[in-house]
């Protein structure tokens, strides 16, 4: 008699199997939620940073057309000087510049590498936030399934 099994809805809704199942799926559904709060956060800091990145790129060009167009100047003058002094201010200045460019470039191009990744962790994490939308939708019977 002690071990007798109950019958009817209010044994289904009262057996510790189905306790457990039940906070075992408001832990799943907490878990999720949690899951998408810090999906979320992430896409948000990963948009802010290709949003910095974009900057400091846009000024890398500024700086680089500058730099470009300092060195054409330069240039033109070695070709008018005539004073061996100017001649030699001048073609260190042309140096100073090529290697001022090239480092501009170098640095141009680990932002370009710094954007492409964050642009593919933000869609690795929105395609995440996605499948954690749609888990969220599971109802109580998938999530005992997925259990």
């Amino acid at each position: 008699q002690h071990f007798a099994k109950a019958k009817g809805p209010s044994a289904k809704a009262n057996g510790p199997f189905t306790k457990a199942n039940a906070r075992t799926t408001e832990k799943v559904i907490g878990d999720i939620e949690r899951e998408i709060m810090d999906l979320n956060a992430q896409s948000e800091r990963l948009t802010q940073d290709i949003g910095e990145i974009t900057k400091k790129e846009q000024k890398y060009v500024t700086d680089l057309e500058r730099c470009s167009a300092d060195l054409q100047a330069a240039e033109e003058a070695l070709l008018k000087a005539s004073d061996p002094d100017e001649i030699k201010f001048l073609r260190n200045k042309i140096e100073a510049l090529w290697q001022k460019e090239a480092a501009l470039r170098q640095e141009k191009l680990l932002l370009m590498s710094d954007l492409n990744q964050a642009r593919k962790d933000l869609q690795q994490a929105r395609k995440d936030l996605a499948e954690a939308e749609e888990r969220r939708q599971w109802s109580p019977e998938e999530c005992r399934q997925k259990i």
